[in-house]
């Protein structure tokens, strides 16, 4: 990443199974600009080594002893560095150096899993169990992926080879990791169709108390297995809906939501369900765009490779799944809902099952006359339901109490909604965005209900209120809106101080190589991220979606998965 800090670019790169990342300090740039920030740990420590320990309650975290160098007259000069603590960060002790000549700092982060695999994989969502384990999901193309546990629900996939020959066609995949990362527990494939036909990805996952895990993602299989599901069958779709640069072709079924419950050991498939209409459901989509085979093609609400595959499924205390999607169906299932119909174009849509998934409680669209989608929700501590999306609607219902009550312009806003505990109501809603390309990704709440809103707004004017903290110019934001979203607590932007939308707060890292991929467990004040980068492709950087809070999203990787824990902010 190019000037992650004035003069200073940040490089990641696995390196036999460990995670490097490398900080190129160009001639004449201050490397004490770099401090790595560290929260939600337990203790940070240097030990006799001279490696930083990071104690969690999952474990340690151990970044090697510092390798410092340069090249001068084509020889390799190691400088003296070491970590130093101060406060909860980190900063690289330097002696002596060329000042005119580049700086390496090169540390090694260890302790990380990867599951290699002759099968190309794409890792898409993770999270954690109660008990500390961890949960990565995703898509493969053959069947050459670990099934260490051979009495895991599916340990054969739909695939004959390792390497389907067939572009575009996927099963979903779930690893069960042990709390250290080192040792796959458990891998289950999940899907219909075959070599030839029928995709499912896997776009947002979450355990319950026991730690089975719920799983929501998009099918073109018209055999998906459904165990006492509230939808049994298909409902059809629009045929094409392809994705040439994301590697996904649902072909000529169009596409269904899916939502799965799989036991903690993996071995059973305890509750499944369709849910949709009969045109494509659950992939976020624009038709202009057609099969995704250009840079321009990745537009408005899907400016960023992955936007397709967003969406979140969410708990309430009871235990009851919540799902913010899309849909382009008109007859797509209804309940109790404050909108009844499709408003035009795409909408977003909202709703809710019982645990068992056999029956749903309430379901509702939300969008206007043009494109919408729903990307993340949340609940607060007195049920409410909090959910955030995308929109190029300029007449969304329900804004005229809100912060933003009016569409501010540009292909896209953002949207935040608030609803009571029955769903069927709406509290307030509001528009986020500025006159310029804006999208609202990821929602959470503190102990408070006060409501935090991540996103992207192109141009860097996003307001800045009441922080302490800000880049300008920067293109990602994040604001703290008040219970009753008519109030802007706080807002600010960040990122690499550029106008232009190229990265936001989870990135992927586009490289001239092939086959690898990482996964990172990333921290912040609130949460734990995960984020990734694909070296298939050397356009735009390209923006993953993800969970904050406890719940990680969307991450897309190639050919192998890695699973570790990295807490450095930047």
């Amino acid at each position: 990443m190019k000037d992650l800090y004035p003069g200073i670019d940040l490089e990641l790169i696995e390196e036999n199974g460990s995670l490097k990342y490398e900080f190129h300090v160009l001639p004449g740039a201050d490397p004490e600009l770099i401090k790595l920030n560290y929260s939600g740990h337990e203790k940070l420590e240097i030990d006799k080594n001279g490696d930083l320990i990071v104690h969690t309650s999952l474990g340690k975290i151990i970044e090697k002893k510092p390798y410092v160098y340069q090249i001068i007259n084509g020889r390799t000069k190691e400088i003296t560095c070491s970590f130093k603590i101060i406060n909860n960060s980190v900063v690289f002790d330097l002696k002596e150096y060329n000042k005119n000549a580049v700086l390496v700092i090169d540390p090694v982060l260890v302790f990380a899993t990867y599951s290699g695999s002759i099968t190309d994989n794409f890792g898409m969502t993770a999270t954690y169990g109660y008990d500390g384990t961890a949960y990565s999901g995703g898509m493969i193309y053959g069947n050459a992926y670990p099934t260490p546990d051979p009495s895991a629900y599916d340990v054969n996939s739909n695939f004959t080879l390792p390497t389907n020959g067939t572009y575009g066609i996927t099963d979903a995949f779930i690893s069960k990791y042990t709390p250290d990362g080192t040792t796959m527990i458990w891998t289950t494939f999940l899907g219909g169709g075959d070599a030839t036909q029928g995709t499912e990805t896997a776009q947002s996952m979450i355990c319950d108390a026991n730690n089975n895990l719920y799983l929501y993602g998009s099918t073109s299989s018209i055999d998906f297995p459904i165990v006492g599901g509230y939808q049994s069958s298909h409902a059809g779709g629009s045929a094409n809906s392809n994705h040439y640069f994301n590697g996904v072709y649902f072909t000529n079924q169009g596409t269904d939501i899916y939502v799965a419950k799989i036991s903690s050991n993996g071995q059973n498939l305890l509750a499944s369900t369709y849910f949709g209409g009969s045109l494509n459901d659950g992939v976020n989509s624009k038709v202009t765009s057609g099969t995704y085979n250009s840079v321009a093609a990745y537009d408005s609400l899907t400016k960023n490779y992955g936007d397709q595959f967003r969406g979140e499924i969410m708990l309430d205390p009871s235990g009851n799944c919540l799902i913010a999607s899309c849909t382009r169906s008109i007859d797509f299932p209804v309940l109790n809902a404050f909108q009844s119909a499709n408003a035009g174009m795409q909408d977003g849509v909202i709703f809710q099952l019982t645990n068992d998934l056999s029956s749903l409680m309430w379901s509702s669209y939300y969008g206007g006359s043009n494109n919408d989608a729903c990307y993340s929700v949340k609940v607060d501590s007195s049920s409410n339901i909090l959910f955030v999306g995308g929109t190029s609607s300029p007449n969304l219902q329900f804004t005229s109490g809100g912060l933003q009550p009016n569409y501010n312009g540009g292909k896209t806003d953002g949207f935040v909604v608030k609803l009571d505990p029955t769903g069927t109501n709406v509290v307030n809603a509001s528009y986020l965005g500025t006159s310029n390309y804006d999208q609202a990704f990821f929602v959470e709440i503190d102990r408070n209900d006060n409501v935090f809103v991540l996103g992207q707004a192109e141009g860097g004017t996003f307001p800045v209120v009441n922080a302490t903290f800000v880049n300008p110019g920067s293109s990602q934001f994040v604001i703290k809106l008040d219970p009753t979203l008519t109030t802007n607590l706080n807002s600010t932007v960040f990122g690499n101080g550029n106008i232009i939308c190229k990265l936001f707060f989870v990135m992927s890292f586009l490289q001239k190589r092939k086959n690898r991929g990482t996964l990172f467990k990333y921290s912040s004040s609130c949460s734990f991220i995960y984020w990734s980068w694909d070296y298939r492709y050397e356009h735009e950087l390209h923006t993953t979606p993800l969970h904050t809070s406890r719940r990680y999203q969307h991450v897309y990787l190639y050919d192998f998965c890695f699973c570790f824990y990295f807490w450095a902010t930047i």
